[in-house]
């Protein structure tokens, strides 16, 4: 799950006597050409009738989609106080579940996870994967439950770990020395989103534990490499780079280094000689 791109998956919805009905919202939001033009009609209708419920849990999730978390805090808070034991446990999960992202978000660790405990109490089948966010609060108070949850989560639903997520579960893995997991775990998440900053240099961390100094040059020379394609770094620091890693490996892996050294400087001689990514006409 990425941690804040908060899906709006279907909830059971049922009308029984003494609970508001969601059927007063009679429009979706692929109805209206934007997300503002939906947060208006959800406005309108919460203008109505202030004692909805569900009005005010959507009037929330606009908020979020909008990056407003204040707003979206207090629309959630406001539905908090309309629950009732009636309501379907669905909706009290989801109202629940995005207070303890957002409390999660400002740091707020015991009010996050006692809003998770209450969203897991009532609907177990935990769509949104509060879990994850469970070993991520673990994860910052030092607990150890969070290595066992991670790996746990890691088995079941490693499509839903943002990069946060894999870059924590991955410290822990590196602390445990567990450098065959911590490679399955950066390359898994490496083929499903591509490459990212940082993702380099653990993988050259990992295989130069597993003595895979190839790999571990490959891996860092693929991060420097990034820098330079965002004008982090010049081509002169990149090749000043490589150079640079003949002090911390043996001899007998120079003949990557210059191997890699050539290579770049190629790719510098031939972007020189012809600017245009397309060739001359």
């Amino acid at each position: 799950m990425k941690f804040f791109s908060f899906l709006l998956f279907p909830v059971l919805l049922f009308s029984c006597f003494g609970v508001k009905s969601p059927d007063v919202i009679e429009k979706k939001a692929s109805d209206f050409n934007s997300i503002y033009d939906w947060n208006l009609y959800l406005t309108d209708l919460d203008n109505q009738d202030k004692g909805n419920v569900y009005i005010k849990k959507e009037l929330a999730k606009s908020y979020i989609l909008q990056n407003d978390w204040q707003k979206a805090e207090l629309y959630l808070q406001q539905a908090e106080n309309l629950l009732s034991r009636r309501l379907d446990p669905s909706v009290k999960y989801e109202i629940w579940a995005y207070l303890a992202q957002i409390a999660y978000k400002k740091a707020n660790y015991e009010k996050s996870m006692n809003y998770i405990t209450s969203a897991l109490d009532v609907y177990a089948e935990d769509p949104m994967l509060l879990k994850l966010t469970r070993a991520n609060i673990y994860y910052h108070q030092d607990n150890n439950e969070a290595f066992d949850l991670y790996q746990s989560l890691w088995s079941s639903n490693q499509d839903q770990f943002n990069e946060k997520d894999v870059e924590n579960f991955y410290s822990i893995l590196v602390n445990h020395q567990l450098w065959e997991k911590a490679e399955e775990v950066l390359l898994a998440y490496f083929n499903k989103e591509g490459f990212r900053p940082g993702i380099g240099v653990n993988l050259s961390i990992v295989y130069e534990n597993m003595n895979k100094i190839d790999l571990s040059i490959q891996s860092i020379f693929m991060d420097l490499l990034y820098k330079r394609a965002y004008g982090e770094i010049s081509n002169e620091s990149l090749i000043q780079g490589i150079n640079a890693l003949k002090d911390t490996v043996d001899s007998e892996y120079f003949y990557i280094l210059e191997n890699l050294v050539k290579l770049t400087e190629l790719q510098v001689t031939s972007i020189s000689a012809d600017p245009s990514p397309f060739g001359s006409n």
